[in-house]
């Protein structure tokens, strides 16, 4: 007898949500944090891939379509943007397409405003 995993359990984000900072002056390819998610099914119905959604129009980020880590794909610019908030999904490898579940999470990024302390201290010198 062969028994088939039959994909009936979406991936599922522990926690459901992320946030961090980032300082504005970061260079491109800074990891910014990882997202997790599991599937509890069997074979590539529990492999997962991770994508970003929603929140990202200039694609200022990117992530690691297997591992999870979100990096910094663009240079930052804190008076343009402070904050982001992505919509990150993870969607399983059922062998069909149509067959494939996917659940989101959020990441807030939040940018810090980058100190020019060189400047500052030769000032007061």
């Amino acid at each position: 007898m062969n028994i088939v995993d039959i994909n009936d359990n979406a991936p599922v984000f522990d926690p459901s949500s992320y946030s961090n900072e980032v300082w504005e002056n970061a260079t491109v390819g800074t990891s910014i944090l990882m997202v997790s998610a599991t599937d509890i099914d069997y074979g590539v119905n529990s492999e997962v891939t991770y994508s970003i959604t929603g929140g990202d129009t200039d694609r200022k980020f990117s992530i690691g379509a297997m591992d999870g880590t979100i990096r910094t794909a663009k240079p930052l610019d804190r008076e343009q943007q402070a904050t982001y908030n992505l919509a990150i999904s993870a969607t399983d490898l059922a062998v069909k397409e149509v067959d494939r579940l996917t659940t989101s999470a959020m990441v807030r990024i939040v940018i810090i405003k980058s100190c020019n302390c060189h400047v500052l201290l030769h000032a007061l010198a």
